[in-house]
């Protein structure tokens, strides 16, 4: 009885396994069949280094790991002792140069009028001149009569020729102005270009000064942070993280290139995150690569030196979740595994 009932219980636990792997196997086969599915898909954002500007020592750390700030707030600050005096200096320069500018410019309008008084100085002169002219010519004549002494042709004479020279003098000094104030031109030129050259070198300090204080460039979260006050900062060096909590998440399967036939751009797939695996999302195939992951890595694959061996390529698919809500959203990390699933 026993040895009976032994039998028919062992016969019903295979049956049951034979239906039960014959119904997983017809399941597996239909979704082979009927789906094109991927593990290898991760949860992706932007991750931005916030990185120093300006070398110097770290005054304060506004933040700490893991928090939530705002675009605009202040993260780090950098001591600005030399560069407030540096910007000092630059604003000091700046005025000096200002000064010398105006001088320059003062120098300009004064040759200018000194030119005027050469020109007015030119017409008295021609008018001596002709009127020495007509003396020196009326006395010429009575000497030849000898009406005049030869005295008085002689002082007419040189009163002439000093009229003349008196016109020279004046063209001459009108020529020199002229000259003068081309080189005048020019040198207010230099002293507008150094003008230039210090407000650059002040809104350079400007900005340094500016950049001690680092802020985040827009609303995230804070990342790991390896500094510590007091510490010397190079500039370009990388303080933390932040992630762009206002560009979204999204969703990246690493396809195999058999499988790209099912996910064109704009298809409507499923996903399936491992944090929540109690839901399911929809998905918009939103791109794909144009070349494979491998081509992107630090030393690609050059299947031309001879050790070449033929492995499916995998290209990266980014997915947009189209159906995602506030709070789901909030449980997301990048990096997060997911499986993504489309129909053939």
């Amino acid at each position: 009885m026993k040895k009976r009932i032994f039998n028919y219980v062992t016969q019903l636990v295979t049956l049951s396994l034979i239906i039960g792997f014959g119904g997983w196997s017809l399941w597996y086969a239909y979704r082979i069949y009927r789906y094109e599915e991927t593990n290898n898909a991760q949860v992706e954002l932007y991750i931005t280094p916030v990185s120093c500007r300006v070398m110097g020592y770290v005054s304060s750390i506004n933040c700490v790991e893991n928090q939530m700030v705002k675009k605009g707030d202040t993260l780090l600050v950098i001591e600005d002792d030399e560069f407030r005096l540096a910007h000092m200096k630059n604003e000091a320069m700046l005025n000096r140069a200002i000064a010398e500018l105006k001088i320059a410019e003062k120098q300009i309008e004064s040759n200018l009028v000194d030119q005027k008084q050469y020109e007015g100085e030119i017409e008295i002169s021609k008018i001596q001149l002709e009127n020495a002219k007509k003396e020196f010519q009326r006395v010429k004549n009575l000497l030849m009569n000898e009406s005049v002494t030869q005295q008085n042709y002689d002082k007419m004479e040189a009163d002439y020729l000093k009229a003349r020279k008196e016109v020279d003098i004046a063209k001459f000094q009108l020529k020199e102005a002229q000259l003068r104030q081309e080189e005048l031109i020019s040198n207010a030129a230099v002293e507008e270009a150094k003008v230039k050259d210090c407000e650059s070198q002040l809104g350079r300090s400007a900005l340094d000064l500016e950049y001690t204080v680092i802020r985040a460039p827009y609303d995230g979260r804070i990342g790991k942070i390896d500094i510590q006050v007091g510490q010397l900062m190079q500039q370009g060096q990388v303080l933390t993280f932040i992630t762009n909590e206002a560009a979204g998440k999204w969703i990246v399967a690493n396809l195999k290139e058999t499988q790209l036939e099912s996910y064109p751009v704009g298809k409507e797939v499923t996903v399936t995150i491992d944090a929540i695996p109690d839901k399911e999302f929809k998905g918009r195939v939103e791109s794909i690569s144009p070349a494979t992951g491998t081509r992107y890595s630090m030393m690609p694959p050059n299947n031309a030196t001879g050790n070449f061996v033929r492995i499916t390529q995998r290209v990266p698919v980014r997915i947009e979740l189209t159906d995602i809500d506030e709070a789901s959203c909030k449980i997301l990390r990048g990096g997060m595994n997911a499986y993504v699933t489309s129909e053939k």
